[in-house]
């Protein structure tokens, strides 16, 4: 009986080690909370210190001339349902007094820009693109250097349908597109009112400042935008017919018509040099 007491008992003492060497162990394992406090400072800073910087929007982004041309290239500008296409063959160069902090971008939301415009540059023209999700509209470029982008124009010429092709007549033999082109202009110079847009065609009246006072509403121009059908109100009713578009004018700043090409040089260029 006593031989088993005494096992009993060294039995006993053994768990009881073995339970407070577990404790110990489990208790150097837990950190404190001010221990855990100064490891994570550590662990932010080592994070902090691996982060990237921001971009800034200003920031150029660093992609070679191939990686650009295929961002650009992902845009299906035909794609009616996002954007309102037009093709254009216009080249400007950059050798005025403004207009040299035009930015480029190889996307269509201007997210990601790629070169800042320079003295002397000259930029070539393809494409003038209205996205229809944002309301704005931008022109397709390509350099010298093989670069392409996209530059936000500000305006959009095709704006309600002006300069779109809606017509054609036969003038002198040939067959010619007319635009459209609603609008009001007033008489600079005296000029004749032509059946046709050609002065070969039978002239209707003389056109002049005081017999055709005010702004007047044209309809079409033609396709090399020399010639304007025009409605004036006279005594006798309205008369309407074609005049020389190098006889009109306008009061507001800017060129008198603001087609495509024109709209592409004052929105970089003219407007700052004013």
């Amino acid at each position: 009986m006593c031989k088993i007491k005494i096992i009993l008992g060294v039995a006993l003492v053994l768990a009881l080690t073995g339970c407070n060497a577990k404790k110990s162990e489990q208790e150097k394992s837990v950190q404190k909370p001010a221990e855990l406090k100064s490891l994570s400072k550590d662990e932010g800073a080592k994070k902090e210190e691996n982060k990237e910087p921001e971009k800034k929007a200003d920031e150029i982004v660093n992609l070679s001339t191939e990686e650009i041309s295929k961002f650009v290239a992902d845009y299906h500008l035909n794609d009616a349902e996002r954007f309102v296409n037009h093709k254009i063959d216009y080249t400007l160069v950059f050798d005025y007094s403004g207009g040299y902090d035009t930015k480029v971008y190889a996307d269509l939301y201007e997210k990601m820009l790629v070169y800042i415009i320079q003295k002397d540059d000259k930029i070539y023209v393809s494409n003038i693109v209205h996205v229809i999700a944002t309301g704005k509209t931008f022109i397709k470029i390509k350099m010298d250097s093989g670069m392409e982008g996209f530059i936000n124009l500000g305006r959009n010429p095709y704006k309600d349908g002006d300069y779109e092709v809606v017509d054609s007549m036969e003038v002198d033999g040939k067959k010619i597109n007319l635009l459209k082109l609603e609008d009001k202009y007033v008489i600079d110079n005296k000029t004749g009112l032509y059946e046709k847009p050609s002065e070969k065609s039978k002239k209707i009246c003389d056109a002049y400042v005081e017999k055709f006072n005010g702004y007047n509403p044209s309809s079409l121009i033609t396709e090399d935008y020399k010639w304007v059908k025009m409605s004036f109100e006279t005594d006798d009713g309205t008369v309407t017919g074609w005049i020389k578009a190098s006889c009109l004018g306008q009061d507001r700043g800017g060129p008198t018509f603001y087609t495509p090409e024109a709209t592409i040089f004052w929105e970089l260029i003219g407007a700052n040099e004013i």
